[in-house]
């Protein structure tokens, strides 16, 4: 339940260091495999916490491991206001130079205000050459939706760390 992690967020690193710690035994150098796995999906728990519309609501994580793929999917609820812009976000991560973006985004969250810098996700794609897919479903009512974030890397790119 986000408002349970929130006040505690290290909770947060708490459940990504368990979502790691099983599969990372699979790879050649499990500590290594445990800190990116953990580190991917802290970042993923983390920003469905913070941007779910209802911090009474329950948020999803799974990771997942499909022969030389291995996933990680976060599930919230969130308002329209958000996925637009998540959306308008994820265009600039697709348009736009990686390093160039980081380095701008640590500038204008030096001088910003803002809970919502958007390095993680930047250093997610970048650092580890993962792949992020975002789907959103519109709710019936209250002008809500489900967004779905996934991050996937493949088993050799985990190894090679």
């Amino acid at each position: 339940v986000p408002l349970e992690l929130i006040s505690h967020w290290k909770k947060c690193s708490l459940v990504a260091d368990f979502f790691a710690n099983y599969p990372s035994y699979n790879f050649a150098s499990p500590k290594k495999a445990m800190s990116v796995l953990s580190t991917i999906t802290n970042e993923l728990l983390e920003n469905a916490i913070k941007f779910t519309s209802d911090k009474n609501k329950l948020v999803s994580i799974s990771l997942r491991r499909y022969n030389d793929i291995i996933s990680i999917e976060t599930t919230n609820m969130s308002t329209s206001a958000h996925v637009d812009n998540l959306k308008k976000y994820i265009k600039i991560i697709e348009t736009e130079d990686l390093e160039e973006l980081f380095i701008n985004t640590i500038e204008k969250a030096a001088s910003d205000d803002s809970e919502s810098s958007g390095l993680g996700l930047i250093s997610i794609i970048k650092d580890y050459d993962a792949k992020l897919g975002i789907k959103t479903e519109e709710k019936i009512r209250d002008n809500l939706y489900d967004v779905f974030v996934q991050v996937s890397l493949t088993a050799s790119q985990l190894d090679s760390f």
